[in-house]
């Protein structure tokens, strides 16, 4: 698949888990939340070289979905604790929805 159609992809998914979506010039490098997030998902490409043709110049790249948990801190309150809840479960869900699609793309170079 494309840059474009990967990038579609997670575009969509992290909306319908109600995230966005953070650029690092064409590339998502991360899904964040609306307020101050209570989860980390970042988005890493990893080449793949037995995928990968170098005579023909096309480089694979394995797309990695990383998840964390961030620290809270002080003492929240009962509506954020169930807000964090309720984000670090919609993360964990996008996350598998995301990783059970064994996203790759292919770039020529």
């Amino acid at each position: 698949m494309t840059r474009q159609e990967l990038n579609s992809i997670i575009e969509a998914k992290a909306a319908d888990y109600g995230f966005g979506i953070k650029h690092e010039g064409d590339r998502i490098t991360a899904v964040t939340g609306r307020k101050g997030s209570y989860i980390s998902i970042r988005v890493f490409e990893r080449p793949n070289f037995e995928k990968s043709d170098l005579q023909k110049r096309i480089g694979v790249h394995d797309i990695e979905i990383h998840t964390n948990i961030c620290g809270m801190g002080g003492e929240p309150t009962m509506d954020e604790l169930l807000e964090a809840a309720d984000e670090i479960e919609r993360g964990a869900k996008l996350t598998n929805d995301l990783r059970s699609l064994h996203l790759s793309i292919e770039e020529k170079f």
